[in-house]
């Protein structure tokens, strides 16, 4: 196996409508050297079915006793993987057929990387790319006020704006080295792999491209606003895990607005889950940790609907 084989993880879980066409899209890559293991998390569909009836080469299925949770599934496909590239892409998402070979001249040219990630468009659940044509990153760019582009990220970069994780693709040895996924942590369980390599001094790469496909549907993890709420909540424990260092590393005023980002992320879908009390302390600890993180998002709402009824 050479140093940049590939082994796709696809951890799934009741995704048999969908996990078709993200094993056809890795089939679909315009280079080869790969192989795909499949972490069935228990599931009660036809998954299993389904994935047999592709017969994609080179794909291990491998099915858990009881559901653990999609970070314990990613750590189960990890184990069975030596060397190499382990690129994670759920079952729900797809790779854009330039994927691969992108990733693997950032790999090239870096040698240093330990970590590649990308942007992802936004589809639905027919697999239709959002109307506006922003990306995921993009999205965040807009929410955030912030910026983003190609190149290597730094413990504090990653902190304040994490990427998404459709196509994130990991050295081995940096697996080896650092650990797995925490489910304790999910949906954070990619934001705090990121934030521990690059504590630990490995290199973590955004490539500015949408190379992957983020399906936003009824059932995905951050879809409805309970879930919303409690991948909120989540993200403020990660960070909350991760302030200590950041705020040594770069300060912290910059611990502090992104804390107060994701304060506010939880007070508004407090908010509109109907938790009123919720919202207003999460709210007040915003402004308390940051005042310029709330404010500046009031008035770019208010611009956007400003601009919205002049041009109405």
């Amino acid at each position: 196996m050479s140093a940049l084989s590939a082994t796709f993880i696809v951890p799934t879980f009741n995704r048999a409508a969908f996990i078709t066409e993200c094993l056809r899209a890795i089939q679909g890559q315009t280079e080869d050297d790969w192989a795909v293991v499949v972490v069935d998390d228990a599931s009660t569909d036809d998954t299993a079915g389904v994935v047999a009836a592709l017969a994609v080469p080179g794909l291990r299925y491998v099915r858990n006793e009881r559901q653990g949770g999609a970070s314990n599934s990613r750590n189960r496909g990890i184990e069975l993987v030596e060397d190499g590239l382990v690129v994670f892409i759920d079952s729900d998402d797809r790779l854009h057929p330039e994927y691969l070979r992108r990733v693997r001249e950032v790999f090239r040219q870096r040698p240093a990387a330990g970590i590649v990630c990308c942007d992802s468009r936004i589809i639905d659940a027919a697999g239709t790319p959002r109307g506006d044509g922003r990306t995921f990153q993009q999205v965040q760019s807009d929410i955030k006020g912030q910026t983003i582009a190609s190149g290597p990220r730094s413990l504090a970069d990653v902190f304040a704006f994490s990427t998404s994780f459709p196509g994130t693709a990991i050295r081995r040895d940096v697996l080896r080295r650092i650990g797995g996924f925490d489910q304790g942590i999910f949906p954070l369980d990619d934001v705090d792999l990121q934030l521990r390599a690059a504590a630990a001094g490995i290199e973590v790469y955004y490539l500015h491209e949408p190379l992957a496909d983020y399906r936003a549907h009824a059932g995905s993890e951050s879809a409805g606003t309970g879930r919303a709420v409690a991948t909120c909540l989540k993200k403020v424990e990660c960070l909350e895990r991760w302030t200590p260092a950041v705020a040594r590393a770069a300060g912290r005023g910059v611990a502090r607005r992104k804390l107060a980002d994701a304060r506010l992320e939880l007070a508004l879908a407090s908010w509109k889950a109907g938790r009123r009390a919720a919202a207003a302390a999460a709210g007040a600890r915003s402004l308390w940790l940051s005042p310029a993180v709330p404010l500046g998002f009031a008035r770019r709402r208010w611009s956007r609907t400003r601009d919205g009824a002049v041009r109405g």
